[in-house]
């Protein structure tokens, strides 16, 4: 009895091969395995979807191809086209870029009234290309002289530019009030035009006339001479 005891306890105490130790109790029948490879599935498909949705959704608000992945149509809004013909209309300002004294007022339209009336006795094609106002303008002055200088000079039609800003030269009933540009702009009256290079320089002065060499002056918000170089 003895030495069989002790030959049992030595056999039991040794370490039990890694090929011959029992499998979990989970995995120990088809039946559970294949339950929980179902399981494992499920969830795996349950998460992959919720991914799926969260990255749609975030390409459809941040994406510019939004909706052209995974098979979906990609949708494009249209611009009305009352809302693309509004941005391509001319700004037309609630005042005049230039105030004009009545004196300037009588001044350039005597000037025009002058000019226009001998345009029906040019040329067909100077005729076709008539005056229609006088243009401000503020350039390089022609004497070589690195300085800049304001200009006046008559307009033509072909020449006029979108940018280009119109002042009536003609006033409400009232007779003092000027004539407001959204007004003006289409009554075919001869008119003041503003270079687009000089609206900004000019923009809130007043336009007189000096009497005595009748040439225009123009004056700033404080009623000074304005200096083009300054």
């Amino acid at each position: 009895g003895g030495p069989a005891t002790a030959a049992t306890a030595e056999v039991s105490a040794q370490p039990t091969p890694r090929h011959a130790r029992p499998r979990p109790q989970h995995c120990s029948s088809a039946a559970s395995v294949s339950a929980a490879c179902s399981s494992f599935e499920h969830h795996r498909l349950y998460h992959s979807s919720i991914i799926r949705s969260y990255s749609s959704a975030s390409l459809q608000l941040s994406s510019p191809f939004a909706g052209g992945i995974g098979g979906a149509p990609t949708t494009t809004t249209k611009t009305p086209s009352k809302a693309r013909n509004s941005r391509k209309r001319k700004f037309i300002p609630r005042k005049a870029a230039v105030a004009l004294t009545p004196k300037a007022r009588t001044f350039f339209k005597s000037l025009l009234e002058n000019v226009t009336a001998n345009q029906s006795k040019e040329s067909t094609a100077e005729s076709d290309d008539a005056i229609i106002g006088i243009q401000l303008t503020y350039s390089q002055s022609t004497t070589g002289e690195p300085r800049m200088v304001f200009g006046f000079s008559f307009l033509r039609a072909s020449a006029l530019h979108p940018n280009d800003e119109a002042v009536s030269l003609e006033v409400l009933e009232d007779g003092e009030t000027p004539k407001p540009p959204a007004e003006a702009l289409d009554d075919g009256l001869l008119k003041l035009y503003v270079h687009r290079d000089a609206v900004l320089k000019v923009l809130g002065s007043t336009l007189d006339v000096d009497e005595e060499r009748l040439v225009p002056i123009l004056h700033d918000k404080e009623g000074n001479v304005m200096d083009p170089n300054a």
